[in-house]
């Protein structure tokens, strides 16, 4: 009996109502021109036209269909069902450049003993328009404390160690936003972190979007994920806790900025400089809140058309 080939990648790409992007990011992954990668679809109980997208690929790719249950439970669907020796995750709205995976795998190959790899990104519009790259930091010497006081990863960008996964576990769906990068830090903690100097996939960022509304939630899921990696490394200086806090703060202040609330801005912003006076955007954020809506909405603007220019 032929013995089966053994898998380099499972790509895992989960999907809730994408069918205008699911097909261009399953392509870019069939695409990648291996014979040692599957891909697998999880479809997080869609309900506009993504089964029929998906419908095209039957034989080509492993789709399944589950009922809603957010994105982390579709990854960790996906991951239990993944043969692949490195798991690559895509959201279903971005895309794999050429050759992504041959550089992760020249990466993986040049780091032995990494649990995480991720490259650089380009921003897209919802048209697939280049705005602007999308460019992570060096791990450096100590990746765990870098990626605690500021998560650069881009999701789409990530290849994992399946047996790394096993160790640390998979996605905590608790949070709702900031669950890869609770796993980041997880693995960062007992692994070697590599990072691919290259714009190897396509981030999308379309519509106006309700992020602001989000602002305070996400700050506490992001200081939830702060206090759980705070708990690997016992001994973590206290300086680094709050500077990691602080930037919660300052985060949560810009979504809230984005929807021109201008008395929670400042709150949040006030919480940030407790923590961590030292956080220039913070007091420049802050003066604009004491123009009000107006001075907010001008900046936010500004911002916009900024992110425009490459």
């Amino acid at each position: 009996m032929a013995q089966e080939k053994q898998l380099r990648f499972s790509v895992v790409i989960p999907v809730y109502n994408s069918g205008r992007w699911v097909a261009e990011a399953v392509e870019s992954a069939l695409g990648q021109g291996r014979d040692d990668v599957e891909v697998i679809v999880v479809d997080d109980g869609s309900t506009d036209d993504t089964p029929a997208v998906l419908a095209r690929f039957a034989g080509r790719a492993r789709v399944i269909r589950q009922e809603n249950g957010g994105v982390s439970v579709a990854r960790n669907r996906g991951i239990g069902e993944a043969r692949g020796e490195w798991i690559a995750f895509l959201d279903a709205d971005d895309r794999f450049r050429p050759g992504h995976l041959d550089r992760l795998d020249r990466a993986a190959s040049a780091h032995p003993d990494a649990g995480l790899i991720y490259a650089d990104a380009m921003l897209i519009d919802g048209e697939g328009r280049e705005i602007k790259p999308k460019t992570a930091r060096d791990p450096g010497p100590d990746p765990f404390t870098s990626l605690l006081l500021r998560n650069v990863i881009t999701t789409s960008a990530t290849a994992v160690r399946a047996g790394c996964l096993n160790q640390v576990g998979a996605f905590y769906p608790v949070l709702k936003g900031p669950e890869d990068w609770d796993l980041w830090l997880r693995l960062a903690a007992r692994f070697t972190v590599a990072r691919i100097p290259e714009i190897s996939v396509d981030y999308r960022k379309h519509g106006a979007g309700l992020v602001h509304t989000r602002g305070v939630s996400m700050r506490e899921d992001n200081l939830t994920v702060i206090a759980r990696a705070a708990s690997l490394r016992p001994g973590l200086p206290e300086e680094v806790i709050r500077k990691a806090r602080a930037n919660c703060f300052l985060e949560s202040a810009v979504r809230l900025a984005a929807g021109e609330e201008a008395s929670a801005t400042r709150q949040e912003l006030v919480s940030a400089l407790r923590l961590n006076p030292m956080l220039p955007a913070a007091w420049a954020l802050f003066a604009l809140t004491l123009g009000g809506r107006p001075a907010l909405r001008m900046a936010m603007s500004f911002r916009r058309r900024r992110e425009r220019v490459r």
